[in-house]
């Protein structure tokens, strides 16, 4: 049951004009009840087949038309991995070229805003109030029944569509949220281009639990005479993309390495780290290119009435001499979250939103190599810990065993990410897990941890170790208490530490006028401003007094979400 928010007395402060014919009010609402709301739009269950129908329908109740959409010269980009990074190196390089990104992305890590990015930053939050009760109340006004209203991904899919097309942006990067053939996003008849990154199995309720399905399901994106791309697939994944696109009536290139471009003559710098973007941003190059020349071409498209009769084909896309806004582009890229550096005195923060098989792969060699170049530079003696919670819904007993077999570790911790006070981004009060639940989930993942570390004691591979000591694990019932036992107190920049330390207790942390602090050994917690208990564990001597941690932040958007906002961390 939707409620009416309290919000929709709206007053008028002033009229402001993003387009003719657009007025948007300015509304009283709070951010706070803004999210109150939004997150009252989560339907648990909702009909995924339903999708398009129903985004049809909201669409003319927003006074919108489908076709209105083509304006908007869209880059439709789906797949399993890679999505986030091939939108952000598009964006960069078409803003680089001189015209008005858009892009449309998900989930985000603190502020929903980050979103909704015009010209490569998140929209103000003022903007997104008063387009979200713009429409909200629009729908909520002519809704045929009581639970007549979209479901929150859908709200929010909305909302990109008539802000961006307010904006008058002069392309939108458009990212799926589930799938393809089924995902809100796909009413777009009429994209410039299509983007297809790396295919795995994922979100099985919805597209299957094979590749062949994902891949159908994936290629729904495609439309006739749009072009498409995608990366080197595997052989029966790239058969059905092909069977696809003939199906639907349009060519599909795959993307060459990226040595292929310039001739192959240097290395081409990426501003996102990893082996991997290499293939994300040769796909990147590929659609923009093909987006450039359609926008050379004035956006010209074959007549629908003469799609049927293209001869669809796949082809091998060659690469080309790039232009100064590509390079500039591509390394200039930068993604909040993704192979994510912090560093600060006697700490560094490594960390990284992996939440599939082959992601977490990527992330134990990344931070393995990573720290390596590091420990080259620090003197005196290194801890490495791992702080862990894992996204919902995943196989988080295989990604522990992934990270168990590859990660050079003293000590893992694994931690809800709830707040303890609940004062953390309002983004992440209302969530669907609550505390307790949360930590059961850390319970259990302790339990396999420790579970799979005796079982394979004798036969555990040596970079499974640190100088000789057991890689020991602890349970933290809140972010801040894995950071404070993780820091051991090095770092005092994070978000509200000197609040969560209470300077009167004693025998407990204690910090000096002059910022200088100390530990009684004896002490397992802490407590906070408002008595809240931070039972945080006690790590192992050697890693309590060594002169340099390294930690690794892992398991999902959640808690790398968490991890950037107790840190401070600039995301634009």
């Amino acid at each position: 049951m939707i409620r009416t928010p309290m919000c929709r007395r709206w007053i008028e402060a002033c009229a402001v004009w993003t387009k003719p014919g657009k007025q948007i009010r300015h509304y009283s609402a709070s951010y706070e009840e803004t999210m109150k709301t939004w997150h009252g739009l989560h339907t648990p269950g909702f009909n995924y087949l339903a999708n398009i129908r129903h985004m049809k329908r909201y669409m003319k109740r927003m006074g919108h038309n489908i076709s209105d959409l083509s304006k908007l010269n869209v880059l439709h980009i789906t797949g399993t991995k890679g999505k986030g990074s091939t939108s952000a190196f598009c964006e960069n390089i078409l803003r680089r070229h001189g015209y008005k990104t858009g892009v449309y992305s998900s989930p985000h890590l603190i502020s929903i805003t980050e979103r909704f990015l015009c010209d490569g930053k998140p929209i103000e939050t003022n903007l997104f109030k008063d387009h979200f009760w713009d429409i909200y109340n629009k729908l909520f006004r002519l809704r045929d029944s009581e639970d007549d209203m979209p479901h929150a991904f859908a709200f929010l899919t909305l909302l990109a569509f008539d802000l961006f097309l307010a904006q008058g942006v002069d392309a939108l990067i458009l990212e799926v949220g589930i799938g393809g053939q089924y995902d809100c996003t796909n009413i777009v008849e009429r994209p410039a281009v299509c983007g297809i990154t790396s295919l795995h199995v994922d979100h099985v309720e919805y597209l299957g639990n094979t590749l062949e399905s994902v891949a159908w399901h994936k290629g729904g994106v495609f439309k006739p005479g749009a072009p498409a791309v995608t990366v080197l697939q595997d052989p029966f994944v790239m058969k059905v993309l092909e069977n696809r696109a003939e199906e639907i009536g349009t060519t599909l290139y795959e993307a060459p390495p990226l040595a292929a471009y310039d001739g192959g003559l240097e290395p081409i710098r990426l501003g996102i780290p990893g082996h991997v973007q290499q293939v994300n941003a040769s796909l990147a190059l590929q659609m923009c290119n093909i987006w450039l020349e359609a926008q050379r071409n004035g956006f010209r498209r074959t007549a629908v009435d003469e799609t049927s009769t293209i001869k669809s084909q796949s082809a091998k896309a060659q690469g080309f001499t790039l232009t100064d806004g590509m390079k500039n582009g591509l390394a200039q890229t930068s993604l909040p979250g993704r192979a994510h550096v912090i560093s600060r005195p006697g700490v560094t923060y490594y960390m990284d939103t992996a939440h599939t098989d082959l992601s977490i792969q990527h992330l134990a060699e990344w931070f393995n190599r990573k720290a390596d170049e590091e420990l080259l530079t620090l003197k005196g003696r290194v801890a490495r810990l791992l702080i862990y919670y894992g996204s919902e819904g995943r196989d988080q007993c295989k990604h522990l065993s992934i990270l168990q077999k590859r990660l050079r570790l003293d000590a893992v911790i694994f931690s809800a990410y709830a707040s303890p006070t609940e004062d953390c981004s309002i983004d992440y009060i209302y969530n669907n897990v609550s505390k307790e639940e949360q930590f059961q989930s850390v319970l259990s993942l302790k339990k396999f941890w420790d579970g799979s570390n005796s079982s394979t004691k004798d036969n555990m591979p040596t970079e499974g170790k640190q100088a000789g000591h057991s890689c020991a694990s602890f349970t933290a019932r809140s972010f801040p208490e894995a950071l404070i036992a993780a820091t051991g107190g090095r770092d005092l920049s994070i978000r509200g530490i000197r609040d969560y330390i209470s300077q009167q207790q004693s025998g407990k942390y204690r910090m000096t006028s002059s910022g200088d602090h100390y530990r009684d050994e004896s002490a397992t917690w802490v407590s906070t401003k408002d008595g809240v208990c931070l039972d945080y564990p006690k790590l192992p001597e050697h890693v309590n007094d060594a002169d340099h941690v390294q930690i690794l932040l892992a398991g999902g958007f959640k808690i790398i979400g968490h991890g950037l906002w107790y840190l401070q961390a600039d995301l634009f």
